[in-house]
């Protein structure tokens, strides 16, 4: 088997079969329930990107990944003003 890690797959056809009571004659069904779970975990893990990227000796923090802290805090409501009286003694002329 190219690209397996036969080992990992043989522990876990093992521990299946010992949680379903060592059932005799499903010796493929948990090898191939184990394989099946080899292959899904390898391609849900994707490789880990680092955390910050160094730039000219320092860090740069990466790219905000969660959704409720790359979104902006919308602008608060302003109260309604007074309009402000002219200054006394002074005339629009």
């Amino acid at each position: 088997m190219s690209g397996i890690d036969e080992a990992w797959v043989r522990k876990r056809a093992h521990e299946l079969w010992e949680a379903e009571g060592r059932p005799e004659g499903r010796a493929f069904d948990h090898w191939y329930a184990a394989t099946a779970e080899f292959w899904s975990l390898s391609v849900a893990v994707p490789a880990k990107k680092p955390a910050a990227v160094k730039a000219a000796g320092k860090a740069v923090a990466a790219p905000a990944t969660d959704k409720a802290a790359a979104k902006p805090e919308p602008a608060k409501a302003k109260a309604p003003g007074r309009k402000k009286a002219p200054a006394a003694g002074k005339s629009k002329a």
